[in-house]
């Protein structure tokens, strides 16, 4: 099976595991995750921290959000544009986001773009991921054409049920520098 037919079985299979959550295992499971972020020398050194407003049974970063706002951090969150193509744009409240392609909330029109280099910390999610660092997305590419471009590091955030050994890989997959879950922070950049 070639590497997109094998992403394609591994979505569903992610899809599924994730859907059997109970809503008290994923508030856990989400606040374990945050709290490991918020221990993250990266995550304390960037004054810019790029992230996502999570859907379905993504890890909700909402309390990261709220802390990055206390600790005086500017926030950037995913515009998506023409396909696989997006920016980072600052939002100062939850309450200036919208519904925007594929229904995920947005930055409205009009919010400050943030330039990548000025990025100290890219908070990715996924439906799952590999200890090398490697995400399994939706497809769509939005995040490996953009994260190359960022100044800073990379996390993604996935729950321990949905950690493989090995994703596949194509060569446009970009590699995070940290794989954080619920029980473990993982430096990626020490491996091979």
């Amino acid at each position: 099976m070639d590497a997109a037919a094998e992403k394609k079985r591994l979505r569903e299979w992610a899809k599924a595991r994730r859907g059997m959550l109970s809503s008290e295992e994923k508030r856990r499971e989400d606040a374990a995750v945050c709290q490991r972020v918020l221990e993250l020398a990266a995550y304390r050194k960037a004054k810019t921290v790029f992230c996502y407003i999570a859907i379905g049974g993504e890890i909700d970063v909402t309390k990261l959000i709220f802390q990055a706002w206390k600790d005086g951090k500017r926030i950037a969150v995913p515009k998506c544009g023409k396909y696989g193509q997006m920016d980072a744009r600052e939002i100062t409240s939850l309450s200036s986001l919208s519904a925007g392609r594929y229904g995920i909330l947005e930055p409205k029109e009009g919010a400050p773009v943030v330039l990548p280099e000025e990025i100290g910390l890219a908070v990715v999610p996924c439906l799952a991921c590999d200890k090398r660092g490697y995400r399994l997305g939706y497809g769509g590419g939005y995040y490996d054409r953009y994260l190359p471009k960022i100044g800073g590091a990379s996390a993604v955030l996935c729950r321990e049920r949905l950690l493989m050994d090995e994703v596949p890989v194509e060569p446009f997959d970009c590699r995070m520098d940290w794989v954080i879950t619920e029980s473990q922070t993982a430096d990626t950049r020490k491996r091979g």
